[in-house]
């Protein structure tokens, strides 16, 4: 982990993500299907980058039914002046407010950084182009990198 370099300017309202974060998801409409796993951003290429590593296990009734594993790098896109990260990722983080967001997904979350928590929720584009509920998510800061 090269935790050692202060974020580039550009990446300067992603700092509160820095660390380890664990998590828990419910779905509204399924209390026997959940979602849990972790997630740590750490600064790379001299501040110029976050790589995102994550895991999260999805689990009906107690059983492990899925297991996903993805790492992405986040980085400034000076042509479009949007933090992007991998597979078209955008990314913002202001006042408090967290969304990452692609053509497909969104997630909105609100950080209360003296708690170290992120709740907030996933959401899936509809074949009508407005975004549907997807299920909950909590995110609690173990660690600072």
């Amino acid at each position: 982990m090269e935790n050692e370099s202060i974020l580039a300017l550009e990446l300067i309202q992603l700092n509160p993500l820095i660390g380890k974060w664990n998590f828990k998801g419910s779905f509204k409409d399924n209390p026997e299907k959940w979602v849990e796993g972790w997630e740590t951003y750490d600064v790379i290429d001299d501040g110029k980058a976050i790589l995102c590593d994550h895991e999260t296990q999805t689990i009906l009734s107690g059983n492990i039914i899925d297991i996903y594993k993805n790492s992405m790098k986040i980085s400034f896109k000076t042509d479009t002046k949007k933090i992007i990260g991998d597979n078209a990722w955008e990314i913002n983080f202001v006042r408090r407010k967290l969304i990452f967001r692609n053509t497909r997904h969104r997630f909105t979350g609100i950080l209360n950084e003296s708690e170290g928590t992120i709740i907030g929720k996933w959401e899936n584009m509809t074949t009508s182009g407005k975004w549907k509920y997807w299920y909950d998510k909590t995110f609690v800061k173990i660690n600072h990198l």
